[in-house]
């Protein structure tokens, strides 16, 4: 597995798929680079894709924890219209799945926000940034960490405890390792590519629902300032919050960490 990312490769793979492509051996963050890039001018579907990072990052400024050679760690350049801002994550979380289910055969779940899970574990999260310049926005990055090949060991003892891989979750199904990474991530982008540019929000957030591990579920969601909350994920809306049911009213959460009440 190590060793099958370089520019060449990666340019032939995602021909026709995605825009112009960066590879670097080892960066910072592969989002800061898209940022900075979109800044300086770089088209929709350019794509940053490095062998490890030394400072990713996940949501509310956690780290991302990656070994080099085991991982798929990406940022994809985008330019959406204002309307579909708050989907973008819903948007790549249904097109990793998509993808890794089209070439595994793996069926993986989405735990809202960010989240794509395979046997109650992590295999992938997603994290969505912007630049705005004003009232508007100047670009967007949906960066994304995939474990290919990653195992337990891997990890810090406290992410091993939720994480997986592709290869872990293969086996566990008596299955052959997972595909090259080269081509995992010309999948995943194709079917990220096929719903942006189709753009039908009710049928994304149909997938969405369909593929959700905590709809209908109930849940304690935790919320960016501590404050937590308990009651049944009900749906997503429009702009990809979750309705929370909870003390027989309804309400909708635009952030937080989600834990299933009900989980093995």
């Amino acid at each position: 597995m190590a060793g099958d990312l370089d520019q060449q490769t990666l340019e032939r793979e995602l021909a026709g798929i995605a825009g112009p492509v960066r590879y670097v051996e080892e960066t910072g963050s592969t989002n800061s680079d898209a940022l900075d890039w979109a800044a300086e001018g770089a088209p929709e579907g350019a794509i940053v894709v490095a062998e490890n990072q030394a400072a990713g990052r996940g949501r509310w400024g956690r780290s991302w924890e990656s070994v080099p050679g085991t991982s798929l760690l990406f940022s994809l350049v985008l330019r959406p219209g204002p309307e579909a801002i708050g989907l973008l994550t819903t948007l790549a979380g249904v097109g990793c799945a998509a993808g890794i289910r089209a070439l595994t055969g793996l069926e993986p779940g989405l735990k809202w926000p960010n989240d794509v899970i395979l046997r109650d574990r992590k295999v992938a999260g997603i994290l969505v940034e912007t630049r705005v310049a004003g009232s508007e926005v100047t670009g967007a990055v949906v960066g994304i960490g995939l474990n290919v090949s990653s195992r337990p060991e891997d990890f810090s003892a406290e992410v091993s405890e939720t994480a997986t891989s592709l290869a872990v979750e293969l086996e566990a199904a008596g299955r052959g390792g997972p595909l090259g990474r080269p081509a995992l991530l010309a999948g995943i982008l194709r079917q990220i590519d096929q719903r942006y540019r189709e753009w039908a929000p009710q049928r994304l957030l149909g997938e969405a629902t369909e593929k959700s591990i905590i709809l209908g579920r109930s849940v304690r969601v935790r919320g960016p300032q501590g404050d937590v909350m308990e009651g049944v994920a009900r749906r997503l809306t429009r702009t990809g919050a979750l309705e929370l049911e909870a003390g027989g009213t309804l309400a909708v959460v635009e952030s937080g960490e989600v834990e299933r009440l009900d989980a093995p």
